[in-house]
């Protein structure tokens, strides 16, 4: 799929990726990213939330309604770690 998504800041208290009027979001909340970021103390927190929501996009989740939201979200994470090894 390509990678054709727009990633913008929102006021949602979470991360999601999401399809508006056929346009590709990857829409976050920076207090979410930060949070993680200080609980971790790594800047690699928000990039995995951020990573997490494009594996999302890019596994055709948003595209696709799965009725299995726990395997969704273990292909998300698989999706991205896979491609950064």
């Amino acid at each position: 799929m390509p990678l054709n998504f727009k990633i913008y800041r929102a006021n949602i208290n979470n991360a999601v990726a999401t399809i508006i009027n056929d346009e590709r979001y990857i829409l976050y909340d920076s207090k979410l990213l930060d949070l993680a970021n200080n609980q971790t103390a790594s800047f690699w927190s928000s990039i995995s939330i951020l990573a997490h929501e494009i594996g999302h996009h890019l596994s055709g989740h948003t595209l696709n309604q799965m009725t299995d939201n726990h395997t969704a979200e273990l292909e998300a994470d698989k999706f991205y770690w896979i491609r950064t090894l």
